[in-house]
């Protein structure tokens, strides 16, 4: 994942560990995308970079900017 330029990376692991992993990336908000591929043995955890919490503060941004152009026109 350090590759700037890789949009995905595939790791290797037993199912359970895949899984461990996954579930991480979800409750850490993580910019990437975890899905387990259970095909083969061991499985493999497709990980798959995003902007999600780019987008989550440019939503605030302007949210932010809305509220002090009411404040300043009061």
């Amino acid at each position: 994942m350090a590759d700037p330029a890789a949009r995905e990376h595939a790791i290797r692991h037993r199912q359970g560990e895949c899984m461990e992993a996954e579930e991480f990336i979800r409750n850490h908000f993580l910019d990437l995308d975890g899905e387990t591929i259970r095909a083969g043995s061991p499985h493999t955890l497709l990980c798959t970079k995003n902007d999600r919490s780019h987008q989550h503060v440019l939503k605030w941004r302007k949210k932010d900017g809305e509220n002090l152009r009411k404040l300043e026109a009061r």
